[in-house]
């Protein structure tokens, strides 16, 4: 017999409105193509990241994300929010790359907290933890074994409670790989201390914290 194959259909980034993915729940997966659309409004990060848990990751599928934007054409902030949410709603198959077909490597993916500690819930609200959610956004939290990711999709501050210290990531540079494979010159430090208790998550921006330990 043949064997089997995948099915991973291209929705673009799931910010429709109008028409709810309900097939994907017959699919293997999702390829999200141009995901950085979803960084317009709340309301489409919701749409976005509510149908990737839901149908996909978690339920165990593939999600591959292609952010078409090169990320040295994205401003930090965006880039920044696209890969908190990715590491907010990733599963042991998901896979992000910025830029088209150009050869490129960022800082980003080189961001290590360890193994998650739960696979990712089909509902995005149960990682909430401060604001209304839903399509006015909110504060969202997912636990690595080394640290912490939050996403504030919303458009106001929210804030939360960290029950020890962490040290903040903080990256910079990538881009293009040289035709002879040489990378390019990029930062990620884990310098920033951020102390135990009440932490602020400014609108529209992430935070991901690593244990110092």
């Amino acid at each position: 017999g043949h064997a089997r194959y995948l099915v991973i259909p291209n929705t673009d980034a799931m910010v429709d409105n109008t028409d709810e993915p309900a097939f994907l729940a017959g699919a293997d997966g999702v390829f999200t193509e141009n995901w950085q659309v979803m960084l317009a409004s709340p309301g489409d990060w919701n749409l976005s990241s509510r149908r990737i848990v839901q149908y996909v990751t978690g339920t165990g599928k593939v999600w591959v994300s292609d952010v078409t934007t090169p990320g040295t054409s994205l401003s930090a902030s965006e880039r920044a929010l696209l890969i908190g949410t990715y590491l907010l709603i990733r599963n042991g198959t998901s896979y992000i790359m910025f830029g088209g077909d150009d050869v490129t490597w960022y800082p980003e993916y080189e961001i290590d907290l360890g193994a998650y500690v739960s696979d990712p819930p089909a509902n995005i609200e149960t990682l909430r933890v401060a604001g209304t959610g839903a399509g006015s956004g909110g504060l969202y939290r997912r636990d690595y074994v080394r640290g912490v990711v939050l996403v504030n999709s919303s458009n106001q501050q929210l804030s939360t409670t960290l029950a020890s210290a962490m040290k903040r990531a903080a990256w910079s540079g990538g881009g293009a790989v040289s035709s002879s494979g040489v990378e390019p010159s990029r930062t990620l430090t884990y310098t920033a201390d951020v102390p135990a208790g009440t932490v602020n998550v400014p609108a529209q921006s992430v935070m991901v914290l690593r244990d110092p330990a």
